[in-house]
């Protein structure tokens, strides 16, 4: 009964020319805008690396050189992943280019 509710509905629109339906991925976006799109996600992106970095940084000069400690303080600041989760060591490790200016090498699990 609903289905032929909706059904006749939808009828009604597409004969008043109402275009159904929803596009979905960027097939349907400018070439302008896909590149829009990239350039602000790339921006944000590096300002997080930034600031992610930084606070790595400042944790080596502390002292804390494991992955493991240094995920524990990341989430006490209340420093998100770039996904807005809760750090774990294996995150700390995966970042790669990130070193740990105190003991100039990568991070490991202690």
């Amino acid at each position: 009964m609903i289905s032929e509710w909706t059904k006749a509905a939808l009828a009604v629109r597409k004969a008043a020319g109402v275009k159904l339906g929803r596009p979905k991925g960027t097939q349907f976006a400018t070439p302008e805008g896909r590149a829009k799109t990239i350039e602000v996600r790339q921006a944000k992106a590096d300002a997080h690396a930034q600031l992610v970095a930084r606070e790595l940084e400042n944790l080596a000069r502390k002292g804390i050189v494991s992955a493991n400690a240094a995920a524990k303080a990341l989430n006490e600041q209340g420093v998100r992943t770039p996904r807005g989760g809760k750090w774990a060591a294996r995150s700390v490790c995966c970042l790669g280019p990130i070193r740990n200016a105190a003991i100039g090498r990568m991070w490991v699990v202690e």
